[in-house]
């Protein structure tokens, strides 16, 4: 993971190719090319990995982290986006989905709180297919389940004093 100008970027290489891909993507083809570095193992790293990292955190200096990972998907390069804590809780699959679900707690007040990412968004359920939707609606219900129960888990905790 590397340091953006807006935030932190990933970067996955597997093969051979994409770690030439990912060179170029960089304007650092020489790394790609440089008989020094072809032999580095990426489970057991040395100083040449931190040369690497140096040489990469340049090359993305001033660079928008959002800019990144879609130029890099038009190059098909593999970034991922590495949110912080606060962005994981506005990100537009979460909300869509209410994966976050607010918790009355003792102490802290109102909290929000992961809920059940299985419970599927409304809109869908009449995409996936019959036997799909009977799970759906069971893992629903599950989730409701775990919603009352996270709410007498609550009032235990309220009642321990």
């Amino acid at each position: 993971m590397l340091e953006t100008s807006t935030g932190t970027i990933g970067l996955n290489v597997l093969t051979r190719a994409q770690w030439r891909m990912l060179c170029s993507f960089l304007d650092r083809a020489d790394i790609a090319d440089d008989p020094c570095y072809a032999t580095i193992n990426w489970s057991t790293p040395d100083e040449r990995l931190e040369e690497i990292r140096s040489a990469f955190q340049e090359a993305l200096a001033g660079r928008a982290v959002e800019e990144l990972f879609h130029a890099a998907a038009k190059a098909r390069v593999s970034f991922g986006l590495v949110p912080d804590l606060k962005a994981i809780t506005e990100l537009l699959p979460h909300e869509e989905r209410g994966f976050f679900t607010q918790l009355d707690h003792p102490v802290a007040g109102e909290v929000s709180v992961p809920g059940f990412p299985l419970c599927r968004p409304p809109w869908t359920r009449n995409l996936i297919g019959r036997r799909s939707s009977v799970n759906t609606r069971r893992r629903c219900a599950v989730h409701s389940t775990l919603n009352q129960g996270s709410r007498i888990w609550t009032n235990l905790i309220q009642n321990c004093d």
